[in-house]
């Protein structure tokens, strides 16, 4: 336990962030969440993973950085309309709103430390943060599907 919390405040203190190298080799994040992959229109993303609420609440803030190829996937145990709010966020960010099959059915860009809420137009089940203007950059639009979801809820179940 005593590893961990060191770990997690080395990674604050640092500003680090994402699954990539080490993080995911170790099934977590430098910040202490749990990591997976997802491929979108063949695009692979590594994410950390915010399955309870504790997490959700926290996402991306007090982080100095967000890495390309990396994000948070938020995941509900069901269908919401989700809220963000970018404050003590000090990175662009960009997120799509993700229904029960896998299909994004929105995209919104976010400013850092921005006080209003950004909130989904639809019930959904996910929501995936990725550096602003990933998904533009890979040609990934409203309507495509994530893969590798059914995994992630089975070895990391939302609460």
């Amino acid at each position: 336990m005593r590893h961990l919390l060191v770990t997690m405040l080395l990674a604050i203190a640092s500003g680090t962030t994402g699954c990539g190298r080490g993080g995911a080799a170790a099934g977590l994040s430098e910040a202490g969440l749990p990591c997976a992959a997802l491929t979108i229109k063949g695009r692979r993303l590594a994410v950390e993973l915010a399955v309870n609420d504790r997490d959700r609440v926290k996402g991306y803030r007090f982080r100095a950085r967000v890495p390309e190829g990396t994000g948070m996937l938020f995941v509900y145990p069901v269908a919401v309309f989700p809220r963000f709010v970018m404050s003590n966020v000090t990175v662009p960010l960009s997120i799509a709103f993700i229904d029960d099959e896998g299909r994004i059915r929105q995209i919104c860009d976010m400013q850092p430390m921005a006080e209003q809420t950004t909130v989904g137009a639809f019930k959904v089940r996910y929501a995936l943060e990725v550096p602003q203007g990933w998904f533009a950059r890979n040609g990934i639009a409203e309507g495509e599907a994530l893969e590798g979801l059914a995994d992630i809820v089975r070895r990391f179940p939302p609460s």
